[in-house]
Parts: structure tokens; C-alpha cells; sequence
């Protein structure tokens, strides 16, 4: 009794297999990229500066993208808030001289989060 396939099947068989993987890394990968946006906005949010609470409130982020091939999120500052993210992150001028240091809250958030990230979809790809 051969419980195996015939050549005349192999290749569906083989299309079957690989099909499945792939469902399984692009649910993997867009599971992992809404955790990490999640997480992202979570951490600006509570290292923003405080002295502008309308700022760090409207921290938020959308699904930009969603299709067969994974999924794209964007963070942003929603309202009229958003101009002021340039700013607080890289520095700029004074009224009267001189210059206010940036905060870096935003590259530092995303450079940890991103290496979490890419581990992430590392083991979602090698757990198939």
C-alpha cells in the first residue's frame, strides 16, 4: 500500500505547498507590521515632549496599503499639529538667535522598533 502521489500529481501538489506558505508569510507579516505601528505609536506618544499636549495626543497612525502581498502603515500627527514633528525632531531656530536642539523621539522610537521588527518577520519566514 503507497500512501504517496504520483508524478502526474507532484506538481500540484508542490503549487499547494507553496501557496500555503505564502498565505501563511503574508498573514505572518501583517500581523507583525500592525504590532509594530501599534508599538510605535505607543512610544512617540509617551516620549514626545510634553509642553505641547495637543501635539503628542494627536500621534496616530492608518493602514495605507493592504493586499495580497502584505500590508503598509503610516504614522503621522493628525490636525493641525503635523507641522510641528520636523521641528521638535531635528531642532530649529530661535526668535531672537541661537537654536533649540531636536528631541530625536520619533528616530529613536522607530530604530528600536524597526529591529524588533525585522526579527519578527525573520521568524514568521523560517516558522513558514
Amino acid at each position: 500500500m503507497n500512501s504517496g502521489i504520483s508524478i502526474d500529481q507532484l506538481s500540484e501538489e508542490i503549487k499547494t505547498a507553496l501557496e500555503n506558505y505564502n498565505k501563511s508569510i503574508v498573514e505572518g507579516t501583517k500581523q507583525k507590521a500592525k504590532e509594530s505601528m501599534d508599538k510605535l505609536v505607543k512610544e512617540t506618544k509617551a516620549t514626545a515632549p510634553k509642553h505641547r499636549p495637543r501635539y503628542y495626543k494627536h500621534i496616530t497612525s492608518k493602514q495605507t496599503r493592504n493586499n495580497s502581498f502584505g500590508a503598509e502603515y503610516t504614522w503621522y500627527v493628525s490636525g493641525s499639529e503635523y507641522r510641528l514633528s520636523h521641528l521638535l525632531e531635528n531642532g530649529h531656530a530661535k526668535r531672537n538667535g541661537g537654536r533649540v536642539g531636536g528631541t530625536h523621539f520619533i528616530k529613536n522610537a522607530s530604530d528600536s522598533i524597526m529591529e524588533e521588527y525585522i526579527k519578527a518577520i525573520e521568524e514568521v519566514i523560517k516558522n513558514g
